[in-house]
């Protein structure tokens, strides 16, 4: 549910069943300037709740120390300055962020791992065992340990796709060369095994940079604020609940009935999660967690339970 919006924030309260009260996210674009910023820090603190616990994330076009950037004009203390105030006027923690560093790379899982059928045992194994702490706390924990694992599998299964690549299309260059020397029968057949794997390769390359193309937009920040606002003021249309269906069939357009129905205030049962989840863009742009929605369908039997 929103509890609260600017033109530079959304404010949604989440219920779950395993948690005793509901939690509140922050989603944060935060405009460019500070001048432009200057009515971001006071909508925040609008919003604040008095007693659930509550996250803000998102980009805030700031930050707190030179580590937190790479490359560019030298960081200036004075520069994340009025975050520091805010996050002192909020009682908030900085809870660090997550990104690329010269020695690991981000996770992002490729959609066209998924062909092979061993990976929902190396999934399985990696889910399997106890984990201490929240449900929130279990998945994050269970998720991290999937993508260690899939990172392991994937060296020994598809390995590097753009060596792959180089590889197989030198492989089929020498197989041309030797069908000149000798045009035997013998030639011909491993030209045919080579040219396959060219394409089979090429075909998750092309892949790979399908599924990157989605995402790239992502990762250019300012460069795509107005993009960023259209879609979510699309979306946000597209969200809003312009009419309910009761249980007998009937259609209700009344705000004031709609917002005292029951069933909005009831938990979603794992069938009506399961439909949601396998009704999302497979190759939509991975969260944080590096995970796409297509993994999700892929693994729904092992992971479902535990995220319902």
């Amino acid at each position: 549910m929103v509890v609260g919006e600017s033109d530079q924030h959304l404010s949604i309260s989440f219920c779950h069943p395993h948690q005793s009260c509901p939690f509140i996210v922050f989603f944060v674009h935060a405009k460019c300037t500070a001048a432009e910023r200057r009515r971001l820090w006071p909508a925040l603190l609008r919003d604040k709740p008095c007693h659930e616990p509550w996250y803000i994330v998102g980009d805030f076009n700031l930050i707190l120390s030179p580590n937190e950037k790479k490359r560019g004009r030298p960081f200036q203390p004075s520069q994340g300055l009025e975050l520091f105030q805010f996050m002192g006027e909020a009682s908030v923690l900085d809870a660090g962020f997550s990104g690329l560093d010269n020695k690991s790379r981000t996770f992002r899982f490729l959609n066209v791992w998924t062909s092979k059928d061993s990976l929902l045992d190396v999934v399985k194994m990696a889910w399997q065992g106890d984990v201490s702490g929240s449900p929130f706390y279990r998945v994050w924990a269970k998720l991290k340990r999937v993508s260690h694992a899939i990172q392991q599998w994937n060296k020994e299964t598809f390995g590097d796709v753009f060596l792959n690549v180089k590889r197989a299309e030198a492989a089929v260059a020498r197989a041309e060369l030797q069908i000149e020397v000798d045009s035997s029968e013998e030639n011909f057949v491993e030209l045919k095994r080579v040219q396959a794997k060219l394409r089979r390769v090429l075909t998750i390359e092309e892949q790979f940079w399908k599924q990157k193309a989605r995402v790239k937009w992502l990762q250019h920040g300012d460069n795509n604020s107005r993009f960023f606002r259209s879609v979510v003021k699309q979306r946000r249309y597209r969200a809003a609940i312009h009419s309910i269906q009761d249980s007998q069939g009937t259609w209700i357009t009344d705000d004031g009935t709609m917002g005292w129905k029951p069933c909005l205030e009831e938990a979603p049962s794992f069938d009506e999660i399961t439909r949601v989840v396998f009704s999302m863009d497979g190759d939509s742009a991975a969260g944080p967690d590096g995970f796409t929605g297509k993994f999700f369908t892929f693994a729904w039997e092992v992971v479902g339970p535990d995220i319902f």
